[in-house]
Protein backbone atom coordinates (compact mmCIF):
# COMPACT_ATOMS: atom_id res chain seq x y z
CA UNK A 1 0.00 0.00 0.00
CA UNK A 2 1.25 3.13 -0.93
CA UNK A 3 0.09 6.58 -0.14
CA UNK A 4 0.63 10.05 -1.95
CA UNK A 5 4.45 11.31 -1.01
CA UNK A 6 4.85 14.90 -0.03
CA UNK A 7 8.41 16.50 0.07
CA UNK A 8 7.18 19.72 0.71
CA UNK A 9 6.65 18.56 4.02
CA UNK A 10 8.80 15.87 5.11
CA UNK A 11 9.00 15.01 8.69
CA UNK A 12 12.46 15.65 10.49
CA UNK A 13 12.68 12.53 12.67
CA UNK A 14 15.93 11.07 14.74
CA UNK A 15 18.52 8.24 13.60
CA UNK A 16 17.03 5.09 14.41
CA UNK A 17 18.56 3.10 17.22
CA UNK A 18 18.03 -0.45 15.46
CA UNK A 19 17.78 -2.31 18.90
CA UNK A 20 15.10 0.05 20.28
CA UNK A 21 13.00 0.13 16.83
CA UNK A 22 12.58 -3.86 17.15
CA UNK A 23 11.59 -3.76 20.72
CA UNK A 24 9.82 -0.38 20.06
CA UNK A 25 7.76 -2.66 16.97
CA UNK A 26 5.56 -4.48 19.91
CA UNK A 27 4.59 -1.42 21.81
CA UNK A 28 1.30 -1.08 20.60
CA UNK A 29 -0.03 -4.78 20.94
CA UNK A 30 -1.99 -3.96 23.56
CA UNK A 31 -4.67 -2.26 21.24
CA UNK A 32 -4.18 -4.81 18.38
CA UNK A 33 -4.64 -8.11 20.02
CA UNK A 34 -7.95 -8.33 21.21
CA UNK A 35 -9.35 -6.67 18.49
CA UNK A 36 -7.89 -8.39 15.99
CA UNK A 37 -8.83 -11.78 18.15
CA UNK A 38 -12.27 -10.86 18.02
CA UNK A 39 -12.60 -10.24 14.38
CA UNK A 40 -10.76 -13.24 13.16
CA UNK A 41 -12.66 -15.73 15.91
CA UNK A 42 -15.96 -13.33 17.11
CA UNK A 43 -16.41 -11.59 13.58
CA UNK A 44 -14.91 -14.56 11.78
CA UNK A 45 -12.79 -12.76 9.20
CA UNK A 46 -10.19 -14.33 7.21
CA UNK A 47 -6.87 -14.00 9.31
CA UNK A 48 -4.62 -13.29 6.07
CA UNK A 49 -6.97 -10.28 5.12
CA UNK A 50 -7.22 -8.93 8.72
CA UNK A 51 -2.91 -9.28 9.17
CA UNK A 52 -2.52 -7.97 5.67
CA UNK A 53 -4.50 -4.79 5.65
CA UNK A 54 -3.18 -3.96 9.14
CA UNK A 55 0.46 -5.10 8.08
CA UNK A 56 0.16 -3.08 4.57
CA UNK A 57 -1.43 -0.27 6.51
CA UNK A 58 1.40 0.05 9.04
CA UNK A 59 4.24 -0.33 6.99
CA UNK A 60 3.38 2.59 4.70
CA UNK A 61 2.49 4.42 8.00
CA UNK A 62 5.91 4.26 9.23
CA UNK A 63 7.72 4.92 5.42
CA UNK A 64 5.35 7.63 4.65
CA UNK A 65 5.46 9.62 8.64
CA UNK A 66 9.54 8.22 9.49
CA UNK A 67 7.93 8.61 13.47
CA UNK A 68 6.08 6.34 15.08
CA UNK A 69 2.63 7.33 14.00
CA UNK A 70 0.18 4.26 15.51
CA UNK A 71 -2.13 2.50 13.22
CA UNK A 72 -5.25 0.93 15.32
CA UNK A 73 -8.81 -0.58 14.73
CA UNK A 74 -11.78 1.69 15.27
CA UNK A 75 -12.53 1.37 18.56
CA UNK A 76 -16.32 2.10 17.65
CA UNK A 77 -16.96 0.04 15.16
CA UNK A 78 -13.82 -2.79 16.30
CA UNK A 79 -16.29 -3.04 19.81
CA UNK A 80 -19.66 -2.85 18.08
CA UNK A 81 -18.63 -5.83 15.84
CA UNK A 82 -17.21 -7.97 18.69
CA UNK A 83 -20.12 -7.15 21.66
CA UNK A 84 -22.78 -7.54 18.86
CA UNK A 85 -23.91 -4.29 19.72
CA UNK A 86 -25.92 -4.04 16.60
CA UNK A 87 -28.16 -6.27 17.76
CA UNK A 88 -31.01 -5.96 15.36
CA UNK A 89 -28.71 -7.09 11.81
CA UNK A 90 -25.73 -8.90 11.34
CA UNK A 91 -21.92 -8.04 11.61
CA UNK A 92 -20.57 -9.66 9.10
CA UNK A 93 -16.67 -9.15 7.70
CA UNK A 94 -18.16 -7.65 4.46
CA UNK A 95 -20.14 -5.12 6.22
CA UNK A 96 -16.66 -4.27 8.03
CA UNK A 97 -15.06 -4.21 4.38
CA UNK A 98 -17.59 -1.52 3.23
CA UNK A 99 -17.80 0.83 6.68
CA UNK A 100 -13.36 1.04 5.80
CA UNK A 101 -14.93 2.10 1.92
CA UNK A 102 -17.07 4.38 3.77
CA UNK A 103 -15.11 5.65 6.29
CA UNK A 104 -12.06 5.96 3.64
CA UNK A 105 -14.53 8.00 1.09
CA UNK A 106 -15.28 10.18 3.66
CA UNK A 107 -11.90 11.13 5.16
CA UNK A 108 -10.57 11.84 1.64
CA UNK A 109 -13.38 13.84 0.74
CA UNK A 110 -12.80 15.87 4.46
CA UNK A 111 -8.74 16.20 4.16
CA UNK A 112 -9.20 17.90 0.72
CA UNK A 113 -12.40 20.29 1.37
CA UNK A 114 -12.11 20.98 4.81
CA UNK A 115 -15.25 18.61 5.82
CA UNK A 116 -13.70 16.93 8.40
CA UNK A 117 -13.69 19.96 10.96
CA UNK A 118 -17.54 20.95 10.58
CA UNK A 119 -18.51 16.72 10.64
CA UNK A 120 -16.78 16.77 14.26
CA UNK A 121 -18.81 19.63 15.18
CA UNK A 122 -21.68 18.62 13.81
CA UNK A 123 -21.89 15.48 16.41
CA UNK A 124 -21.85 17.01 20.57
CA UNK A 125 -19.17 15.44 22.42
CA UNK A 126 -21.48 13.92 24.81
CA UNK A 127 -23.22 12.12 22.12
CA UNK A 128 -20.04 10.74 20.80
CA UNK A 129 -19.07 9.64 24.56
CA UNK A 130 -22.42 8.42 24.83
CA UNK A 131 -22.25 5.92 21.94
CA UNK A 132 -18.19 5.02 23.27
CA UNK A 133 -20.24 4.44 26.74
CA UNK A 134 -23.12 2.37 25.48
CA UNK A 135 -20.29 0.28 22.93
CA UNK A 136 -18.08 -0.22 25.80
CA UNK A 137 -20.93 -1.37 27.84
CA UNK A 138 -22.51 -3.70 25.54
CA UNK A 139 -18.86 -5.24 24.96
CA UNK A 140 -18.66 -6.11 28.63
CA UNK A 141 -21.74 -7.51 28.34
CA UNK A 142 -20.57 -9.80 25.15
CA UNK A 143 -17.51 -11.02 27.87
CA UNK A 144 -19.45 -10.91 30.42
CA UNK A 145 -21.22 -14.05 28.54
CA UNK A 146 -17.82 -15.61 26.84
CA UNK A 147 -16.71 -15.57 30.48
CA UNK A 148 -19.57 -17.99 31.46
CA UNK A 149 -17.89 -20.45 29.27
CA UNK A 150 -15.05 -20.98 32.01
CA UNK A 151 -15.39 -18.43 34.77
CA UNK A 152 -11.90 -20.12 36.56
CA UNK A 153 -9.91 -18.91 33.37
CA UNK A 154 -12.06 -16.02 32.12
CA UNK A 155 -11.41 -14.40 35.96
CA UNK A 156 -7.48 -15.21 36.34
CA UNK A 157 -7.13 -13.76 33.03
CA UNK A 158 -8.97 -10.58 33.31
CA UNK A 159 -7.54 -9.94 36.90
CA UNK A 160 -3.81 -10.28 35.26
CA UNK A 161 -4.48 -8.10 31.98
CA UNK A 162 -5.90 -5.51 35.28
CA UNK A 163 -2.58 -6.85 37.51
CA UNK A 164 0.28 -6.25 34.34
CA UNK A 165 -1.21 -3.36 33.04
CA UNK A 166 1.41 -0.58 32.45
CA UNK A 167 3.75 -2.71 34.53
CA UNK A 168 5.53 -4.79 31.43
CA UNK A 169 6.78 -3.87 28.64
CA UNK A 170 5.75 -6.71 26.69
CA UNK A 171 1.39 -6.26 26.07
CA UNK A 172 -0.36 -8.30 28.79
CA UNK A 173 -2.52 -8.91 25.71
CA UNK A 174 -0.09 -10.70 23.86
CA UNK A 175 0.56 -13.11 27.21
CA UNK A 176 -2.86 -13.86 27.27
CA UNK A 177 -3.12 -14.56 23.94
CA UNK A 178 -0.45 -16.86 24.48
CA UNK A 179 -1.29 -18.36 28.22
CA UNK A 180 -4.97 -19.23 25.92
CA UNK A 181 -3.16 -21.04 23.52
CA UNK A 182 -1.43 -23.15 26.33
CA UNK A 183 -4.48 -23.90 28.23
CA UNK A 184 -6.14 -24.83 24.50
CA UNK A 185 -3.15 -26.88 23.64
CA UNK A 186 -3.39 -28.71 26.70
CA UNK A 187 -6.80 -29.10 26.48
CA UNK A 188 -6.63 -30.34 22.75
CA UNK A 189 -3.61 -31.88 21.92
CA UNK A 190 -4.50 -32.96 18.65
CA UNK A 191 -5.37 -29.58 17.28
CA UNK A 192 -2.11 -28.41 18.96
CA UNK A 193 0.11 -30.42 16.91
CA UNK A 194 -1.54 -29.23 13.28
CA UNK A 195 -0.60 -25.79 14.21
CA UNK A 196 2.91 -27.37 15.01
CA UNK A 197 2.84 -28.97 11.65
CA UNK A 198 1.48 -26.72 9.74
CA UNK A 199 3.30 -25.95 6.48
CA UNK A 200 4.59 -22.55 5.57
CA UNK A 201 4.04 -21.58 2.48
CA UNK A 202 3.45 -18.82 -0.02
CA UNK A 203 -0.05 -18.20 -0.23
CA UNK A 204 -2.25 -14.73 -0.94
CA UNK A 205 -5.42 -14.64 1.20
CA UNK A 206 -9.06 -15.65 -0.46
CA UNK A 207 -10.70 -12.64 -1.73
CA UNK A 208 -13.93 -12.27 -2.61
CA UNK A 209 -16.21 -9.33 -4.11
CA UNK A 210 -19.32 -8.43 -1.24
CA UNK A 211 -22.57 -8.18 -2.44
CA UNK A 212 -22.95 -4.35 -2.99
CA UNK A 213 -26.83 -4.61 -4.24
CA UNK A 214 -27.85 -5.26 -0.47
CA UNK A 215 -29.35 -2.78 1.21
CA UNK A 216 -28.85 -4.26 4.47
CA UNK A 217 -24.97 -4.85 4.49
CA UNK A 218 -25.06 -0.70 3.28
CA UNK A 219 -27.42 -0.24 6.31
CA UNK A 220 -25.10 -2.26 8.50
CA UNK A 221 -21.91 -0.64 7.15
CA UNK A 222 -23.50 3.01 7.41
CA UNK A 223 -24.33 2.39 11.25
CA UNK A 224 -20.78 0.94 12.24
CA UNK A 225 -18.84 3.95 10.18
CA UNK A 226 -21.21 7.06 11.33
CA UNK A 227 -20.88 7.68 14.89
CA UNK A 228 -16.70 6.47 13.94
CA UNK A 229 -16.44 10.04 12.49
CA UNK A 230 -16.16 11.89 15.44
CA UNK A 231 -14.35 9.86 17.62
CA UNK A 232 -11.83 9.66 14.65
CA UNK A 233 -11.58 13.24 14.52
CA UNK A 234 -11.01 13.79 18.36
CA UNK A 235 -9.00 10.78 18.69
CA UNK A 236 -6.89 10.06 15.92
CA UNK A 237 -6.33 13.53 14.07
CA UNK A 238 -6.40 16.26 16.31
CA UNK A 239 -4.96 13.83 19.22
CA UNK A 240 -2.19 12.42 17.34
CA UNK A 241 -1.52 15.68 16.52
CA UNK A 242 -1.02 17.23 19.30
CA UNK A 243 0.72 14.29 20.84
CA UNK A 244 3.35 14.36 18.10
CA UNK A 245 3.94 17.37 17.89
CA UNK A 246 4.83 17.97 21.72
CA UNK A 247 7.13 15.06 21.52
CA UNK A 248 8.34 15.49 18.39
CA UNK A 249 8.04 19.45 17.86
CA UNK A 250 10.08 19.71 15.17
CA UNK A 251 7.61 17.59 12.87
CA UNK A 252 5.40 18.77 9.84
CA UNK A 253 2.54 16.10 10.82
CA UNK A 254 -0.88 17.80 10.89
CA UNK A 255 -4.33 17.26 10.95
CA UNK A 256 -4.87 17.36 6.95
CA UNK A 257 -2.17 14.84 6.50
CA UNK A 258 -3.71 12.28 9.12
CA UNK A 259 -6.85 12.94 7.52
CA UNK A 260 -4.94 11.94 4.14
CA UNK A 261 -3.26 8.74 5.58
CA UNK A 262 -6.72 7.78 6.66
CA UNK A 263 -8.60 8.03 4.16
CA UNK A 264 -5.45 6.27 1.70
CA UNK A 265 -5.40 3.40 4.23
CA UNK A 266 -8.78 2.54 4.87
CA UNK A 267 -9.53 2.49 1.04
CA UNK A 268 -6.66 -0.18 1.02
CA UNK A 269 -7.90 -2.01 4.11
CA UNK A 270 -11.43 -1.88 2.69
CA UNK A 271 -10.79 -2.95 -0.69
CA UNK A 272 -8.45 -5.49 0.33
CA UNK A 273 -11.57 -6.71 2.43
CA UNK A 274 -10.11 -5.84 5.85
CA UNK A 275 -11.78 -3.77 9.22
CA UNK A 276 -11.43 -0.06 9.76
CA UNK A 277 -7.92 1.49 10.73
CA UNK A 278 -7.00 5.02 12.40
CA UNK A 279 -3.81 6.72 13.67
CA UNK A 280 -5.31 6.35 17.72
CA UNK A 281 -3.56 8.83 19.64
CA UNK A 282 -2.76 6.21 22.62
CA UNK A 283 -0.68 4.03 20.24
CA UNK A 284 2.12 6.21 20.41
CA UNK A 285 2.62 6.68 24.01
CA UNK A 286 3.15 2.90 23.30
CA UNK A 287 5.56 2.68 20.69
CA UNK A 288 7.40 5.25 23.04
CA UNK A 289 7.08 3.10 26.28
CA UNK A 290 8.98 -0.17 24.10
CA UNK A 291 11.59 2.30 22.96
CA UNK A 292 10.45 3.43 19.11
CA UNK A 293 11.61 6.67 18.19
CA UNK A 294 11.09 5.97 14.31
CA UNK A 295 8.47 4.93 11.46
CA UNK A 296 10.83 1.84 11.23
CA UNK A 297 9.09 0.48 14.52
CA UNK A 298 6.07 0.69 12.96
CA UNK A 299 7.09 -0.65 9.26
CA UNK A 300 9.10 -3.88 11.50
CA UNK A 301 5.54 -4.63 12.63
CA UNK A 302 3.96 -3.95 9.08
CA UNK A 303 6.38 -6.49 7.78
CA UNK A 304 5.91 -9.07 10.22
CA UNK A 305 2.07 -9.07 10.28
CA UNK A 306 2.60 -9.47 6.14
CA UNK A 307 4.93 -12.07 6.86
CA UNK A 308 1.92 -13.42 8.88
CA UNK A 309 -0.64 -13.39 6.13
CA UNK A 310 1.14 -14.72 3.32
CA UNK A 311 2.96 -17.75 4.90
CA UNK A 312 1.39 -18.80 8.08
CA UNK A 313 -2.06 -18.16 7.59
CA UNK A 314 -3.01 -21.51 8.14
CA UNK A 315 -0.97 -21.73 11.57
CA UNK A 316 -2.21 -18.24 13.12
CA UNK A 317 -5.89 -19.16 12.34
CA UNK A 318 -5.02 -22.89 14.00
CA UNK A 319 -3.20 -20.81 16.78
CA UNK A 320 -5.82 -18.58 17.69
CA UNK A 321 -8.77 -21.40 17.54
CA UNK A 322 -7.17 -23.49 20.78
CA UNK A 323 -7.75 -20.02 22.78
CA UNK A 324 -10.79 -20.24 25.25
CA UNK A 325 -13.62 -18.52 25.22
CA UNK A 326 -13.18 -16.81 28.32
CA UNK A 327 -9.58 -16.29 27.45
CA UNK A 328 -10.90 -14.01 24.71
CA UNK A 329 -13.95 -12.91 26.81
CA UNK A 330 -10.86 -11.18 29.29
CA UNK A 331 -9.87 -9.33 26.92
CA UNK A 332 -13.19 -7.88 25.39
CA UNK A 333 -13.71 -7.30 29.64
CA UNK A 334 -10.72 -5.36 30.11
CA UNK A 335 -10.85 -3.38 26.50
CA UNK A 336 -14.67 -2.42 27.45
CA UNK A 337 -13.96 -1.44 30.90
CA UNK A 338 -11.33 1.34 29.63
CA UNK A 339 -13.80 2.41 27.46
CA UNK A 340 -16.39 2.96 30.23
CA UNK A 341 -13.67 4.36 32.25
CA UNK A 342 -12.82 6.81 29.52
CA UNK A 343 -16.15 8.29 29.18
CA UNK A 344 -17.99 8.00 32.18
CA UNK A 345 -17.15 11.36 34.55
CA UNK A 346 -19.12 13.64 37.43
CA UNK A 347 -18.80 16.96 35.81
CA UNK A 348 -21.71 17.30 33.77
CA UNK A 349 -24.73 19.07 34.83
CA UNK A 350 -27.86 16.96 34.62
CA UNK A 351 -28.64 17.44 30.91
CA UNK A 352 -25.52 16.53 30.27
CA UNK A 353 -25.76 13.41 31.88
CA UNK A 354 -29.26 12.84 30.06
CA UNK A 355 -27.44 12.84 26.79
CA UNK A 356 -24.50 10.80 27.77
CA UNK A 357 -26.67 7.94 29.83
CA UNK A 358 -29.83 7.84 27.04
CA UNK A 359 -27.56 7.83 23.91
CA UNK A 360 -25.39 4.96 25.68
CA UNK A 361 -28.66 3.41 26.85
CA UNK A 362 -29.91 2.78 23.60
CA UNK A 363 -26.19 2.25 21.77
CA UNK A 364 -26.23 -0.91 23.69
CA UNK A 365 -29.26 -2.07 22.09
CA UNK A 366 -28.37 -0.72 18.52
CA UNK A 367 -25.31 1.40 17.98
CA UNK A 368 -27.16 3.50 14.77
CA UNK A 369 -30.33 3.94 17.03
CA UNK A 370 -27.89 5.48 19.68
CA UNK A 371 -26.35 8.22 17.48
CA UNK A 372 -29.49 9.46 16.10
CA UNK A 373 -31.88 8.95 19.80
CA UNK A 374 -28.22 11.20 21.28
CA UNK A 375 -28.66 14.24 18.51
CA UNK A 376 -32.47 13.91 19.75
CA UNK A 377 -31.89 13.95 23.27
CA UNK A 378 -29.33 16.69 22.69
CA UNK A 379 -31.32 19.22 20.57
CA UNK A 380 -34.49 18.60 22.09
CA UNK A 381 -33.23 19.06 25.65
CA UNK A 382 -31.52 22.61 24.47
CA UNK A 383 -34.38 23.41 22.76
CA UNK A 384 -36.63 22.90 25.49
CA UNK A 385 -38.57 20.43 23.19
CA UNK A 386 -38.31 17.86 26.24
CA UNK A 387 -38.18 18.47 29.93
CA UNK A 388 -36.42 16.80 32.42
Amino acid sequence: MAMPSDPATAVVAPAPDWRREVSGAFGDLGTLVPYIVAYLVVVGMDAGIVFLSFGGALLATGLYYRLPIPVQPMKAIGAAAAAHASQQIVVTPSALALSALITAVFWLVASYSGLAQWAANAVPKNVTKGVILGVGVALVLEALRQLQTDWLIGAVMAVALLALNSRTRVSPFLLVVAAGIAVGAWRHPDLASRVITAPVEFSLPPWSAPDWASPQLWLVALLLALPQIPLTFGNAVVGIVEETRRVFPRSSVDEGRIAKSTGWMNLWAGLLGGPPMCHGSGGLAGYLASGARTGWAVATLGLLFIAAAVFFRSSIVAALSLIPAAAIGAMLFVVGLYMVIGTAGSNRDKLERAVLLGTAAVTIWNVGAGLIAGLLLHHGLRRRWFLL
